[in-house]
């Protein structure tokens, strides 16, 4: 059975997050909208990025320091990959700045097809 991690509710929530996470591979789903509108015809794109993001065992100690450390209450998850958790991850598969939470180059790609870029 899937499990979907959004933004925890407060701290317990986001170091059970973590704790499941860590030592596992899980998904990260971003989805784009763009309606473009040129001289009235209408093109519109709607997109979902799976990317996947493996994580290293943790010890308790660097969760709870983690979660301590930094603002995890607003995040998907319980963390920002862009931030110090980098040194847990493992790697990843698929677009980093999908995970992030916006896939620029396929916007670039979108908006150079239309020549708008």
């Amino acid at each position: 059975m899937e499990k979907f991690y959004g933004k925890p509710k407060d701290r317990e929530d986001s170091i059970r997050m973590l704790r499941k996470l860590q030592g596992n591979r899980h998904t990260v789903y971003t989805s784009l909208s763009i309606i473009i509108e040129e001289k009235g015809e209408v093109k519109e794109y709607k997109e979902i990025t799976e990317s996947y993001v493996y994580i290293k065992k943790m010890e308790d100690s660097e969760i709870i320091n983690y979660v301590d450390s930094y603002n995890v209450l607003d995040k998907a998850g319980s963390y920002a990959i862009q931030s110090k958790f980098a040194v847990y991850v493992e790697k990843i598969e698929g677009d980093y700045n999908a995970i992030i939470g916006l896939p620029i180059s396929r916007i670039y790609d979108i908006f150079k097809e239309n020549e708008i870029w």
